[in-house]
């Protein structure tokens, strides 16, 4: 606030002695500061599916009536339309559960309008998928057994994979990784015992 006034209005008969008599409740004007809606900016770009804690920060906003400010945050598939309320009404938000890739704003109020902050995105990678291996085989004790193949690609994320492959005696429990297995593919070693 930048300047405050008050007002009232005093009346008199135009009769010499007689007293000036004033209104009782004065008019107020109040002068703000001109308002301007903070910025925001986001923690992490793109996430995986249903990743929750993505935090967006902004700055405050300034100017306006400081009683009457509040944040409000909203959510647009493509940034630019249909924006409805996403939860929160604090001047930071987190993001709970992402699941499709979306575009944020918060929208600043201070008692003389709505203004808008700037626009972040928040793409949300395919769901992965782990693709399928072929190679099953049977060989002889002391032979080396074929390459381990790729029949199915794995998909979704990046289209960038990092690999790791484990072994287990029976399929279903104890599963420790390969030591330098991190390929595509893999070729064990000659098996001294049967796994």
């Amino acid at each position: 606030m930048t300047n405050t006034t008050y007002y009232r209005r005093g009346a008199r008969i135009n009769q010499s002695g007689c007293p000036v008599v004033y209104t009782q409740i004065p008019v107020i004007i109040e002068v703000f500061e001109p308002h301007q809606q903070g910025s925001i900016s986001i923690q992490t770009l793109s996430v995986c599916p249903g990743t929750s804690g993505n935090k967006i920060s902004g700055t405050a906003q300034t100017g306006g009536n400081p009683a009457n400010r509040s944040y409000r945050w909203q959510t647009s598939t493509d940034g630019t339309s249909g924006w409805t309320n996403y939860p929160g009404t604090a001047r930071d938000v987190t993001l709970l559960h992402q699941t499709v890739s979306g575009f944020y704003r918060r929208a600043d109020d201070a008692g003389c309008g709505t203004k808008y902050t700037n626009v972040v995105g928040a793409a949300v990678f395919a769901y992965l998928t782990a693709g399928s291996i072929t190679g099953t085989q049977t060989v002889y004790q002391g032979t080396r057994p074929a390459i381990l193949a790729s029949s199915i690609a794995p998909g979704g994320g990046t289209g960038n994979f990092n690999y790791r492959w484990e072994k287990s005696s029976d399929g279903m429990t104890g599963w420790t990784a390969v030591s330098g297995a991190r390929e595509i593919t893999y070729h064990p070693p000659v098996l001294a015992t049967i796994s």
